[in-house]
């Protein structure tokens, strides 16, 4: 079975409890049996003094003031030597007491009496209790939670001390008082550092809270074991050491459990305003609370005065009383921090009556040495020295007052929203807007709305802050934000950017520092953001708050979140408007290049028919060679000639419009690529002719066969040959070969042209295309060769290749599969260099 499974750890943690709890109820018989001496005391540097007597003293004998000096001839030197000396007695026992009046001392036996009333016991009982049921609730409903643990322990550490306090350590059976005793001081020792670990994990675990709490515990442990050791040899009979040395073990642990105290108080707020997670604030607001009104109240005016007083300034009952808002405030923080709205509590008046009541305390300790240095340095009355000390106290107390007032409106009540909420209620309001105006006056009524500034507005501007306008202005002039704006514009401006001057945020915000003088009257904070969809900038101003106090991290947070939720709506509505744009301007260019489409198809078929009918007639007077004279002849070729690139220029038209319209068909057969190429050269001849044109023909040895639509074939070569032709205009040299490489039939056309630069290689397969160089410019031509060579190629399952480099040429590769691989050989590879 496994040992460590939660309900088995909690079943070990109950067996625990159960024992402890049953200890504790000792301890309180062991408090039922405490005796006293029947008066008052009072504790002065001296020694201890008789201030009020009581039932069963003779006030023949004794009077206020006489000074204690031993309990059956054990001195007495403090209030804390006497109680631990007279809890080793019954009550009812008679005690020797020595005193002494005017340096004449004399000894008188007293019957010693019940130190605690049935009062005190139940309020001992029932806030003991309520440690422990508490303790047991947190542990059961958070097993796991290690905070919630670390809690349960240090309430029944708590509970221990309450019911376990001094009482008579000589109870039967001999011994049990002495383990309730260490019990109680493993307790008053252990208790502070438990809450310092609890501090340490909760509301999250720090990273670094073992290097803090082992070497605490070690200490803890050391102090408890040094405690205990001068408490036996204090208590023991025969070994008759005196109980200061136990006394002054004592005292370390109060100072040990009040710097734990301190430390846990300071840390709670630390991490409050260090957090920016507002769940975790209301968390700590609960611990805060019971931190607040107990611990610092038991250290102000229990702990402290007897240690410095040897006196404390309440009743025990009331500090036990108090501590049991202790466990309340935080098993709420632990198991159910939003059991109700801990702002209704946490208010400006229960932090005010806390730091009043403990600043009340300092005061009265500060009157309390400064009336007793007074009465000693000038030797003032007991009237006098006091009422002279509250005078000089309060004259410096009143600003001390007043400073402490404003640091708990800054820090405490600085927000007045649930960041959470807020947000959550912009986000689902900001949604529904569907004009940008309209989400600038959103923000800036939130805003105001949560934070209560004097001025808001929202601006944009161009890069240079030349064009400024106004988008939601309130209270804030014209020439003000163009100011501002014209201000921050210096600035590299990049992302969400918050403007502001020191005196203007609190320490630890991120923002951009602008110098003394640099923000306008009025304007506190300039948030500049940018729209992804824009080309302007956009500004919202915001003036200082209405009470007077600096923009918080929170603050700058809900003000940032605003706007940048609200720039994610106003890109929105700009993408929107101009995708609705786009898209009427797509529609339109539809229509118009469908136009363009119908326009060009029927001028191109148009011509088409005059041509047929030149290139006819040109034909016709050829035909009659009897008849016509050489220049004649020269001129008909020219005619036809042209006639002929005439009617490329339209086929290309034409192919390219069916293409642009998804009409175009490839009817595809067997193509000899050699036979091809070299058709087309004859068609090109009049053109290598009267152009000078040098063409060098490499046609492979074997028949390459392809699959492919021969007049489409026709085109790439032709407009190859063309393009080849046309930017040649000096070096008209070009190299046409056909061959087989890896596979593919490939058809390379190379020329000594002007060649093509680098960065106009990917854009020559585009229609319409013309070089942004002067060289490409000079030719003619409509951009279309090409875009018709590339979709051919692709359409056939080919690719085209190309190099080039300015002024040395370009080369053009297409390549296709071949039909079959196995062809005839003829006799030898044919090479022949022409010069028309």
């Amino acid at each position: 079975m496994n040992t460590n499974t939660p309900s088995s750890k909690i079943r070990l943690i109950l067996l625990i409890d159960l024992i402890l709890i049953f200890l504790s109820f000792v301890g309180v018989y062991q408090l039922s049996e405490r005796a006293a001496i029947p008066a008052k005391f009072i504790q002065k540097d001296d020694g201890v003094y008789f201030r009020k007597l009581g039932e069963g003293i003779d006030r023949n004998i004794f009077q206020p003031y006489d000074k204690l000096l031993s309990i059956d001839m054990k001195p007495v030197s403090s209030a804390t030597t006497m109680d631990f000396i007279l809890d080793a007695y019954r009550i009812g026992d008679t005690v020797d007491i020595e005193a002494e009046r005017n340096t004449i001392s004399f000894v008188y036996d007293i019957t010693l009496t019940k130190y605690y009333d049935s009062t005190y016991l139940i309020i001992v009982i029932i806030v003991g209790l309520l440690y422990w049921g508490i303790a047991v609730f947190v542990v059961v409903k958070k097993p796991e939670d290690k905070a919630a643990r670390v809690f349960h322990f240090a309430s029944i550490m708590v509970a221990m001390i309450i019911m376990n306090t001094w009482g008579r350590y000589t109870i039967e059976p001999m011994g049990i008082g002495y383990l309730v005793r260490f019990l109680n001081t493993a307790a008053y020792i252990m208790t502070p550092i438990l809450f310092v670990h609890f501090i340490l994990l909760f509301p999250r675990e720090r990273f670094w809270v073992d290097k803090i709490i082992k070497p605490l515990y070690v200490i803890a442990a050391i102090i408890v074991v040094w405690i205990s050791v001068t408490f036996l040899l204090s208590a023991e009979p025969l070994v008759r050491i005196s109980p200061e040395l136990y006394i002054q073990a004592y005292s370390w642990g109060r100072i040990l459990f009040s710097a734990c105290v301190i430390f846990s108080v300071l840390s709670i707020h630390y991490y409050y305003f260090k957090t920016a997670d507002e769940s975790e604030r209301r968390k700590l607001r609960w611990v805060m609370l019971g931190m607040g009104s107990v611990p610092l109240v038991f250290i102000a005016l229990w702990q402290l005065p007897q240690t410095f007083m040897h006196q404390a300034l309440v009743q025990e009952e009331i500090v036990i009383l108090v501590s049991a808002l202790i466990p309340v405030t935080f098993a709420i923080s632990i198991v159910r921090y939003h059991l109700f709205n801990i702002d209704q509590i946490f208010s400006r008046a229960t932090v005010y009556t806390i730091v009043i009541a403990v600043l009340l305390t300092v005061y009265l300790l500060i009157v309390g040495a400064t009336a007793e240095l007074l009465g000693r340095r000038f030797e003032m009355s007991n009237i006098m020295a006091p009422a002279t000390a509250a005078v000089i106290i309060a004259l410096l107390f009143e600003p001390l007052r007043r400073s402490v007032q404003k640091f708990v409106d800054r820090t405490y009540f600085r927000i007045q929203y649930n960041y959470r909420e807020a947000l959550k209620r912009f986000i689902d309001e900001i949604e529904e807007i569907h004009d940008s105006t309209n989400v600038a006056a959103f923000i800036m009524r939130e805003i105001e709305s949560l934070i209560p500034v004097t001025c808001t507005g929202i601006v944009t501007s161009d890069k240079q802050a030349r064009n400024v306008r106004s988008v939601a202005v309130k209270n804030i002039p014209v020439d003000l934000f163009r100011e501002s704006i014209e201000y921050i514009a210096m600035d590299n401006l990049q992302g969400l950017q918050v403007y502001a001057s020191d005196k203007e945020v609190e320490y630890g915000v991120h923002y951009r520092k602008i110098e003394q003088g640099g923000m306008p009257a009025g304007i506190s904070l300039i948030v500049s953001f940018p729209l992804n969809n824009a080309d302007r900038r956009w500004f919202l101003l915001i003036g200082s708050k209405m009470a007077e106090t600096r923009f918080s991290i929170e603050d700058i947070d809900l003000i940032t979140s605003f706007v940048h939720q609200g720039a994610v709506v106003i890109d929105r509505i700009l993408l929107q408007r101009k995708l609705i744009f786009e898209q009427k301007h797509a529609h339109h260019l539809e229509e118009l290049n469908r136009l363009k489409s119908f326009f060009v198809s029927s001028v191109s078929h148009d011509l088409k028919t005059p041509l047929t009918s030149i290139r006819m007639f040109a034909e016709m007077l050829q035909a009659k060679r009897k008849n016509i004279s050489n220049s004649e002849k020269e001129y008909l070729e020219i005619i036809q000639g042209e006639s002929d690139r005439l009617a490329r220029l339209i086929d290309n038209v034409l192919e390219f419009t069916k293409i642009e319209r998804g009409l175009k068909e490839y009817h595809k057969s067997e193509v000899n690529l050699n036979n091809l190429v070299e058709s087309v050269l004859k068609i090109f001849r009049y053109q290598f002719i009267i152009q000078n044109v040098s063409v060098k023909t490499t046609i492979h040895h074997r028949e390459i066969i392809v699959h492919a639509d021969y007049d489409s074939l026709v085109q790439v070569v032709t407009n190859m040959l063309a393009n080849a032709i046309k930017y040649s205009p000096d070096k008209k040299n070009i190299i046409v070969a056909t061959g087989i490489f890896r596979s593919r039939a490939y058809i390379k056309i190379s020329d000594k042209g002007i060649g093509i630069y680098p960065e106009d290689i990917k854009h020559i397969f585009k229609p319409f295309y013309r070089s942004t160089h002067l060289e490409g410019k000079q030719p003619g031509g409509a951009g279309l060769g090409l875009a018709l060579v590339h979709h051919i190629v692709k359409a056939h399952n080919g690719s085209v290749d190309v190099r080039s480099s300015p002024g040395k040429g370009s080369t053009f590769t297409v390549n296709f599969p071949i039909k079959n691989k196995t062809t005839a050989a003829k006799p030898k590879r044919r090479k022949k260099v022409t010069k028309f």
